[in-house]
């Protein structure tokens, strides 16, 4: 029933170790090859989310699906821009993706909040994390919509 500190890692903990790495050079390759402001930042947050969602002791596994959708969706916005210089993006993406960035550290200081709570608290809070989580994804999903919607009609 519980883990033991010797037992092979879930499909869930596997799937973040990649998207860390792959996260990583996504915010390493923001800083040469797409020079997006406001990309890098986004990509080092969707790292810091996977680290803080491992350490979160309630809510694991939908803390681990924000950070694995903050992983996906930097990477989309990466693939995206790939081979765009600064001038061909347009202001309005780079508003988007600044505030898209701003959105994440909130969530990351949330969630950090959480994984350093102790069990009590951690029972205690319990339903106010799930109501905050709901609101984490439905920023995620907006946010989605509308880079979907900024790309799709600029770069096509």
């Amino acid at each position: 029933m519980f883990k033991s500190k010797g037992e092979k890692k879930g499909v869930a903990d596997a799937m973040l170790d990649n998207s860390s790495f792959t996260v990583t050079f996504i915010a390493n390759l923001a800083d040469g090859v797409i020079a997006v402001p406001g990309l890098k930042a986004a990509a080092q947050i969707a790292k810091q989310l996977i680290e803080v969602a491992q350490k979160v002791k309630s809510n694991k596994e939908d803390c681990k699906t924000i950070a694995s959708r903050t992983c996906d969706l930097v990477g989309t916005l990466v693939k995206c821009l790939e081979g765009k210089c600064k001038e061909e993006i347009e202001e309005g993406l780079k508003g988007n993706i600044n505030e898209f960035g701003q959105q994440l550290e909130k969530i990351r200081t949330e969630m950090h909040k959480m994984a350093s709570r102790k069990t009590l608290s951690c029972i205690v809070n319990h339903t106010k994390d799930a109501q905050d989580i709901i609101q984490w994804k439905e920023c995620l999903d907006q946010a989605y919509k509308t880079f979907q919607v900024w790309i799709s009609a600029s770069y096509p």
